[in-house]
């Protein structure tokens, strides 16, 4: 016969489902008070990291940067010097091309065989590089050339013809200048 077990531990309390004594007890509620506080730690770094995001967003949003995050740092003065000048003057004009304009005359004369894959503005030249790519050359250059005629742009300059082997059959590319207006 089979003696009854006792599944009540007696004075330890059961950890893991074993009878535990003192130093396990203690082991254990010391690593879970060190769990809580890292976490503790871990969610206060977390809530940090949101407000100095949101903050940023803000002051984007504003139109003001942090000094620290600012690209063009000032002399002692608080004055740009003459190349810092020229550098915010070189961004602000490509900033201020007409995007809207360009956009509209590429979208007005796209064309079924022809694909725009890069629009680059030199603002320093006042023109606009395009690169595309289509089943002729006949196709691409048709399509420059209708590109020069509209407005914002007065003139075209063509600039070089690559050809491409896709799949056995060549494909032209035409990289061009699109002169802006003044």
């Amino acid at each position: 016969m089979s003696r009854p077990v006792n599944l009540t531990p007696g004075r330890s309390a059961l950890l893991w489902g074993h009878a535990s004594g003192l130093r396990a007890r203690s082991t254990a509620g010391a690593l879970l008070v060190l769990s809580f506080a890292l976490m503790a730690v871990a969610a206060w770094r977390v809530l940090d990291l949101q407000q100095r995001l949101e903050r940023a967003e803000l002051s984007r949003h504003a139109g003001q940067l942090p000094a620290k995050d600012a690209s063009i740092e000032t002399t002692g003065s608080g004055r740009l010097t003459g190349a810092e000048r020229l550098r915010v003057n070189r961004v602000v004009r490509q900033l201020n091309a007409p995007w809207p304009a360009i956009f509209r005359a590429l979208e007005t004369e796209a064309a079924p065989h022809v694909a725009v894959l890069s629009v680059e503005p030199n603002a320093e030249r006042g023109v606009v590089r395009v690169l595309t790519e289509g089943a002729t050359l006949d196709d691409l250059l048709s399509h420059a050339n209708r590109l020069g005629q509209r407005r914002p742009f007065r003139a075209v300059q063509l600039l070089r013809v690559e050809e491409r082997d896709v799949l056995g059959r060549p494909l032209p590319r035409l990289n061009f200048d699109l002169a802006l207006e003044p």
